[in-house]
């Protein structure tokens, strides 16, 4: 299991590794904890553009911790 400072240091090597606009998406919803529906005034996108992006990105940090998971336990 990764301690909070491994998780840490796992997603912001993600985020880097994400388009743009998706991991400002990201940054603003689970960083400074504002809602979906004031992202998209902030970056002046749907709100439904901004929760298909949350989606999007949930799926594919799960997808880089498992794989970071696996790879920690076998070093």
């Amino acid at each position: 299991m990764l301690n909070e400072k491994e998780l840490r240091g796992c997603v912001a090597i993600w985020l880097g590794m994400q388009p743009v606009k998706r991991a400002e998406i990201f940054r603003l919803k689970y960083m400074e904890d504002i809602g979906t529906r004031q992202i998209s005034v902030i970056l002046n996108i749907s709100q439904k553009t901004v929760q298909n992006q949350l989606l999007n990105s949930y799926a594919s940090l799960r997808k880089f911790l498992s794989k970071m998971m696996v790879a920690l336990s076998m070093a």
